[in-house]
């Protein structure tokens, strides 16, 4: 069931998992329905300089309820470290920089001011050696709220660092999952929240690709427990309907069908399914099953 209808998010040319696809979905589902508007990837200017993601409030005086979004003011600039990043002083600087850098763009002098805008650093390891070059450079490092850190000191924004790792338990499960050796008790409750929250199910997908390619060991298990297939259903139901559909009506297309022997090739290489399970959750036969398995010999 993992591998039906799926393709694991790896970038082409670095070999990693794509965690930036499952934070900005992870960061839609959590604000959906916020009063704010969030933009990912924003190009400043000419420059090759991109901000992961932006929020901005459509009200700039409501506060939002939540404990990441009630630091936000109207601007703010988000900068996701994936597991395979690190987060040290001079990413600090960087994002600094980012948020200078956007203030600096508006179409009229002090369109965005420096009150105005704020700093996000959101990763899930505990940034320790970070932490400790803040406070040798004279700042402050406060926990206000468990898994997140505000930085106090001279600096031109107000910045936070959330420790996605140990926020709080019955809450941000969909950043929570975004990472390897991800906790079983935080999948079992996103997945059953995706079944009964709307914004769940609305950003499931993007956010299931990439913690179930960081975590096949973890699923492949809840799978064998029953908690994965009907939930994985539900989560890709509309997906897996229309590749039906198509498949029925005019055969598989090339790219789905290459998404299909990906997973038979992983699962075969794996040696965890039977032959049989193989062909059932990628929605081959057995015998195209047996077929990639004889030319993998």
């Amino acid at each position: 069931m993992l591998g039906k209808a799926r393709e694991v998010p790896v970038n082409d040319e670095s070999g990693k998992i794509e965690y930036h696809q499952g934070f900005y979905a992870a960061m839609r589902l959590e604000y959906d329905s916020a009063p704010v508007e969030i933009r990912k990837e924003l190009q400043l200017g000419d420059q090759p300089v991109r901000l992961d993601l932006l929020i901005i409030k459509l009200d700039d005086g409501e506060t939002l309820p939540d404990p990441i979004g009630c630091f936000f003011r109207k601007y703010n600039v988000v900068e996701y470290k994936s597991p395979d990043d690190s987060l040290n002083i001079d990413d600090f600087i960087k994002a600094q920089s980012y948020a200078g850098f956007y203030k600096s763009f508006g179409r009229k002098v002090n369109e965005i001011p420096l009150k105005a805008l704020t700093v996000s650093l959101v990763r899930h390891a505990f940034p320790r050696e970070l932490f400790v070059d803040l406070k040798n450079e004279g700042f402050a490092v406060e926990e206000r709220l468990p898994g997140i850190f505000y930085v106090v000191g001279p600096l031109c924004f107000p910045t936070q660092i959330v420790v996605t790792s140990q926020l709080p338990a019955g809450g941000y499960e969909a950043l929570k999952v975004l990472t390897r050796n991800a906790r079983k008790e935080d999948i079992i409750l996103f997945l059953q929240r995706s079944e009964t929250d709307e914004s769940y199910a609305r950003y499931a997908a993007a956010i299931l690709q990439v913690s179930i390619a960081a975590n096949e060991d973890l699923y492949y298990k809840l799978e064998q427990e029953g908690v994965m297939m009907e939930a994985f259903e539900r989560v890709f139901y509309k997906e897996l309907a229309e590749a039906r559909s198509q498949g029925l009506s005019q055969g598989l297309s090339e790219g789905a069908h290459q998404a299909q022997e990906g997973f038979v090739m992983r699962m075969l290489t794996a040696g965890k399914l039977a032959l049989k399970e193989i062909a059932e959750y990628s929605g081959l036969t057995l015998a195209q099953v047996k077929a990639i398995q004889k030319n993998m010999a």
